[in-house]
């Protein structure tokens, strides 16, 4: 991993595996916004890394490991080598809303004062999920300049997607301590369990919270093999995005 800019509240991770053009378009995401991030890229987990490649042979679910191996080594990297409290992980095919920087002191200031664990900023939405009795609001002191809603979910509600989150550091350790040791393998042999997947553990564990409109969205050019994700993914774009907020 490879750090770029300066910052002095959090850090920025971000998962990029072996994809240069992605990577090269998320470096000019994140150049937009000069020299006020802190990033250090992740390069992701290889399908032929012994943590998938002795274990499990279906190609879609070493994908899947391979991507919640990738967050987590990136968050395996911020509890070790990082000496800020807070960080945020995100992946290579996003888009960045224009008001980022200026948005994040009030988003650390409402994630520490609400004791939130896990903090979604960028995700799957294809409707007004404000409007949806299980996305209650949370109540919660916002500054008064900050035009967001910030709502609560549940392992059951239908939210998606690791596309951008924030942890702080405590909650980090839990989910190493959690998912990043066996817990993978016994998913194989013990029913039950929750599937080792980013969108399951990690964006679903601890006491969770989300920005609403998103901070950050899926890009409209990721390919899916399957038809109703790739629909779910271009509706999610169409809905979220306008050219003013995120160009």
């Amino acid at each position: 991993m490879d750090s770029i800019n300066q910052d002095t509240t959090h850090d920025i991770y971000c998962l990029n595996f072996n994809n240069d053009e992605r990577r090269r378009a998320m470096t000019k995401v994140f150049d937009r916004f000069g020299r006020s991030l802190n990033i250090t890229w992740g390069t992701g987990v290889n399908l032929n890394d012994k943590r998938i490649s002795t274990t499990i042979t279906d190609q879609n679910k070493k994908r899947v490991w391979s991507t919640c191996y990738g967050h987590l080594d990136m968050i395996h990297k911020f509890v070790n080598n990082s000496t800020k409290e807070y960080a945020i992980f995100c992946e290579d095919d996003i888009l960045i809303r224009n008001d980022f920087v200026t948005q994040m002191k009030n988003i650390v200031e409402i994630f520490t004062k609400s004791h939130i664990d896990i903090f979604l900023l960028g995700y799957l939405c294809e409707n007004k999920i404000d409007q949806y009795s299980n996305f209650p609001e949370k109540s919660v002191i916002k500054p008064n300049c900050f035009p967001f809603k910030i709502l609560e979910y549940t392992v059951d509600n239908t939210i998606w997607g690791a596309q951008m989150y924030m942890l702080s550091k405590k909650h980090a350790r839990v989910l190493l301590e959690k998912y990043y040791t066996d817990y993978a393998q016994r998913t194989l042999y013990t029913p039950n369990m929750i599937p080792f997947s980013a969108d399951w553990t990690i964006t679903k564990d601890g006491h969770r919270a989300l920005v609403y409109p998103p901070m950050a969205i899926e890009c409209n050019d990721s390919y899916y093999d399957e038809f109703r994700q790739l629909r779910c993914h271009n509706a999610c774009f169409k809905f979220c995005y306008s050219k003013e907020l995120f160009d």
